[in-house]
């Protein structure tokens, strides 16, 4: 059973869509700190096996810098309540509260606004389209998540 006493921040479609343009620069970002590590890995393996003989390189030192600001920037998205699925898709949830429980709502990058949303246990391949669905469904988070 979840404990009770941690608080999960739920979101509206309003709430959700004020984030994108935030998040499309981070993830932007993110992707560009994954590939500087991807490219440095080569010269820091050999240099991380030999670390107790030296103090290190400048790939090693490059690859420390954009691995600290990966994470934190993951951290920051988490502290905000999003769930970071994917980096490379750039698949976020967003927790938010319809008909008496929490589901999320679900973004993929590129798309202009959140048009999803799927049952928590879901996943991406639950997605359902919002549609015609009263975008104020989502609406009441934050006093019905209150209620519970």
């Amino acid at each position: 059973m979840p404990d009770q006493d941690i608080e999960q921040r739920l979101f509206t479609v309003e709430e959700a869509n004020a984030y994108i343009p935030l998040l499309e620069r981070q993830l932007a970002e993110m992707r560009e700190l994954r590939e500087r590590m991807e490219g440095l890995r080569e010269l820091v393996e050999p240099v991380l096996a030999r670390a107790h003989l030296n103090s290190g390189s400048r790939a090693a030192a490059d690859f420390a810098a954009a691995l600290h600001r990966f994470q934190a920037m993951s951290e920051r998205v988490a502290e905000e309540g999003i769930v970071l699925r994917d980096v490379a898709t750039g698949l976020l949830d967003f927790p938010a509260w319809r008909d008496g429980r929490v589901v999320c709502l679900c973004w993929l990058s590129g798309e202009p606004a959140v048009e999803h949303w799927h049952e928590m246990d879901a996943g991406f391949a639950g997605r359902q389209k919002l549609g015609d669905l009263d975008e104020d469904a989502f609406g009441a988070a934050k006093s019905a998540a209150d209620e519970v």
